[in-house]
């Protein structure tokens, strides 16, 4: 996907969003010199605050990609059972967009969460049965969503003054690099679902799930 890298101080600021409040770094100002220290203060971070932010974002991130998976399985079967009564469609109605922007909105809200899964069986469900029809349309609503989010952070580099330190020299070659990628996936899975249908993403899905949610320890 083609976007703004995201920077440091938005990773400090989720960091401090997730973890406790009894588990935040303590700043402690020693009240006199003491050996082995400077006067300057004292920096102290408990270990556990990095187990505690991954298992935070781990397990609603796994249940998402399940739940996702069984979501794309029964969208896809009663899609086509549409299809075949109704035959194929490919026309985006006012009825599907609107759906559509729902959809993406609600997949950004919730980690783990495909928007672009999200976006495409509900292009299905609404009336839109053709999976090449329904799965382009969900990339080309997503364009706006990119570039007004890039657009904010350019605005928000200007406003802060940081622009001038930004690297813009790497961010080209991201850029570049990221609208590529994004070129060559979209065409292979236009391509690959004329004759395919989401299964394999499905049991991906599961398969990750099941992996994060072994990785979380007992009890979590």
């Amino acid at each position: 996907m083609v976007g703004m890298p995201t920077r440091n101080v938005n990773s400090v600021a989720a960091a401090r969003d997730v973890v406790p409040a009894s588990s935040a770094m303590k700043i402690v100002a020693p009240e006199r010199d003491v050996p082995g220290n400077t006067p300057a203060t004292t920096c102290a971070m408990p270990t556990r605050i990095a187990t505690v932010q991954v298992i935070a974002v781990r397990s609603p991130i796994a249940w998402a990609l399940m739940i996702g998976a069984v979501w794309m399985v029964a969208a896809e079967y009663f899609a086509g059972l549409r299809a075949a009564a109704l035959g194929e469609r490919a026309a985006i109605t006012w009825t599907v967009a609107i759906l559509v922007g729902l959809a993406q909105v609600v997949a950004g809200a919730f980690p783990g969460t495909s928007r672009s899964a999200a976006t495409i069986f509900v292009a299905l469900l609404a009336g839109t049965t053709s999976r090449a029809a329904a799965t382009e349309f969900a990339f080309l609503v997503g364009i706006p969503t990119m570039f007004a989010a890039t657009g904010y952070e350019l605005i928000e580099l200007v406003g802060t003054g940081e622009a001038a330190h930004e690297d813009w020299a790497a961010l080209g070659v991201a850029f570049a690099a990221s609208a590529a990628t994004a070129f060559v996936a979209v065409k292979w899975l236009l391509q690959y679902i004329q004759n395919h249908r989401f299964t394999a993403f499905a049991l991906y899905r599961v398969v990750l799930g099941v992996i994060l949610l072994a990785l979380v320890p007992a009890g979590q």
